[in-house]
């Protein structure tokens, strides 16, 4: 009765500390469709590292046209992470100067889920978007 007694409050210690082996939230390879204003549809893949609220990584877009693909690394922040929903900033920064800067604004729809929408900017002409990525 002892060891069940022991084991029970070590289980329930651990739900309340959050003994848990997952990493950050957002950290992981997310894939999924993306629908631009000037390419049309495509898609994306990200590759995302959190380090608490500050995000970094790398970004791919991919289209039907080849012309329009563009990647690069992408920087941000994740508000509010315990929230069952937390809003995601990120800019995306191309290799190719010149493509335009692409700003996103999401929501984590589920652990394995991302949905916002994205503009240009710093930009000579206006782009924008949105994407639907889960992880892979």
């Amino acid at each position: 009765m002892r060891r069940f007694l022991c084991l029970a409050c070590l289980m329930c210690a651990c739900v309340v500390i959050g003994c848990s082996d997952e990493g950050p939230l957002l950290t992981g390879h997310f894939r999924g469709v993306v629908q631009d204003s000037l390419a049309g549809s495509g898609t994306l893949t990200i590759t995302i590292v959190q380090d608490g609220q500050a995000l970094r990584g790398t970004w791919q877009r991919v289209f039907a046209d080849p012309a329009n693909n563009t990647e690069g690394n992408l920087t941000g922040t994740i508000q509010n992470p315990s929230d069952p929903h937390p809003s995601i900033s990120m800019l995306l920064q191309p290799a190719n100067a010149t493509s335009c800067p692409l700003q996103i604004t999401a929501t984590l729809r589920t652990p394995a889920e991302m949905i916002g929408t994205y503009t240009s900017v710093n930009c000579g002409h206006a782009v924008n978007g949105t994407l639907d990525v889960t992880r892979l």
